[in-house]
């Protein structure tokens, strides 16, 4: 943790008024004020030090948003904590391991001391029963083994002790813990565009824009939590930090900083397009082409839907599903009809080829934009609704087409790729529309999203899949949604 101290323009001014002073009480030989002078300048190296020894111990965490969406207010907690106490060196362990081994190596020594008095005892006695000159030797020899071992016990012991008394002269002394509360904490944070090869200011801003809080006070062990709010207009990838600590307490003179790496340094959270809102006409569309498809299939199973009516035999209906009660009614077989309500599958493709582009590139770009916005607010508004299977691609070639069923995972998928999808100079879409057609129903929707007039006859442009038969059969009920048409109000509103 490197701090970096700044004087501030309060300290500048203070400082020229101590200097003032200073000169004015030596030119004019005025004691008392040279004294002000003395104690003036005695402030400004306290003030210094209080301020950054109010900065240890001090940790920042933060929490992003799970969602957030271009345009709409989102909100990061950010938790400071404080955890410092004024401890030095505590060698207790050691002392505790030293005296332990000292107290170990007297016990074993004490232990070989008897063993040997027992072993020596029995010796002795049958040697003087055995012969009486022999006694006073052994004797003799037991005296010798006890003395040694004696003098190597207190050797031993000595030595231990003398280690003990060493390391004891080194153990320093521990100090209770000080209150080391902080006053004053602003902690600013920075937010900046995580991809760098967007250049073009018109799709993403990347300036840095730097939110800060302050903390007014923090005792030591606690934590403090507090919020703060913030708007990003343009869609994208996003970076936090690294997130700065800093203090102008106690006085304001110096501004006592340090930036916080490792912690929370490099989150990253994308920023969701915009979401606007559909109109009353695009669902009575959408629901107009529904009944003309057909949506209602009846057939004769339980397990095809529900329960619709009773109609007449025909040949190759099962007989478990005749309708016994009818047929008696009116004198022939008639069997039980059900319904089946098939689901508003939908593809949604976007077309971001580069070569389609006027002269004014700021229009081009607005364009562009609605046309993410639209499919963003296109598969929300599914997910609300759900029931259906979704297919997404865009014109990017080797890019992976997002398909399945209508859920939160994938809906959020989507819209993750539309806030980094940009203009592609390759153009992908004839596949992409084939990869549709061939994976959806025959009556599922192909929603065709460009942000330029798109003509599905350009022979230039389509010509690998003008031939094909699906897209032949499929080019009928593909909707061709033109952003840059003034007739897409009347359909979507961007707010």
């Amino acid at each position: 943790m490197k701090f970096k101290t700044t004087l501030s323009r309060e300290g500048v001014y203070f400082l020229f008024v101590a200097v003032v002073f200073m000169v004015g009480s030596i030119v004019r030989e005025v004691n008392p004020m040279l004294l002000l002078a003395a104690a003036l300048f005695a402030i400004m190296p306290t003030a210094g030090w209080i301020g950054r020894y109010s900065l240890r111990g001090i940790t920042v965490q933060r929490k992003l948003p799970d969602r957030v969406f271009a345009g709409e207010p989102f909100v990061v907690h950010v938790e400071l904590s404080k955890h410092y106490s004024n401890f030095r060196y505590d060698n207790s362990e050691t002392e505790s391991k030293l005296e332990s081994e000292s107290e170990s190596k007297s016990k074993s020594d004490s232990e070989t001391e008897s063993k040997s008095e027992l072993n020596s005892k029995p010796e002795s006695e049958s040697q003087s029963e055995s012969q009486s000159g022999a006694v006073s030797q052994t004797t003799s020899n037991t005296k010798s083994v006890l003395s040694a071992q004696i003098k190597t016990k207190n050797k031993a012991s000595i030595d231990s002790e003398k280690k003990l008394r060493n390391h004891k002269s080194k153990i320093k002394k521990i100090r209770t813990p000080k209150n080391t509360a902080s006053w004053g904490i602003v902690v600013s944070d920075k937010i900046q565009s995580a991809n760098n090869e967007i250049t073009d200011e018109t799709l993403l801003e990347i300036m840095p824009y730097e939110p800060a809080v302050y903390f007014e006070f923090i005792a030591d062990h606690s934590v403090v939590r507090k919020t703060y709010a913030g708007k990003l207009s343009q869609r994208g990838q996003y970076k936090f930090g690294p997130m700065t600590i800093s203090t102008r307490f106690p006085f304001g003179f110096f501004r006592h900083s340090f930036c916080q790496t490792g912690v929370c340094d490099g989150d990253e959270f994308c920023v969701f397009p915009k979401i606007g809102r559909l109109s009353p006409k695009w669902h009575i569309r959408r629901t107009e082409a529904a009944i003309n498809r057909q949506r209602y299939i009846f057939r004769p199973s339980r397990n095809a839907g529900e329960f619709l009516g009773v109609r007449r035999w025909l040949s190759g209906d099962t007989k478990k599903w005749i309708h016994w009660r009818a047929s008696a009614k009116h004198g022939q077989p008639f069997v039980r009809q059900f319904e089946t309500k098939q689901n508003q599958d939908c593809a949604v493709l976007l077309d971001i080829y580069e070569d389609y582009h006027e002269s004014n590139q700021q229009i081009e770009a607005d364009n562009f934009e609605l046309a993410i916005s639209f499919a963003a607010t296109l598969v929300s508004d599914m997910m609300r609704r759900g029931g259906c299977n979704l297919f997404f691609a865009t014109s990017k070639p080797n890019e992976e087409n997002l398909s399945g069923p209508i859920c939160l995972p994938l809906v959020e998928s989507v819209l993750r790729r539309l806030a980094t999808t940009k203009y592609e100079p390759n153009d992908n879409l004839p596949k992409v529309i084939i990869d549709a057609i061939t994976q959806l129903d025959p009556g599922a929707d192909i929603i065709l999203i460009s942000p330029k007039n798109l003509n599905l006859n350009n022979a230039q442009r389509f010509k690998s899949i003008k031939n094909d038969p699906k897209f032949r059969t499929a080019i009928q009920r593909i909707k061709l949604i033109d952003t840059s048409s003034p007739e897409l109000d009347q359909y979507f509103l961007l707010q």
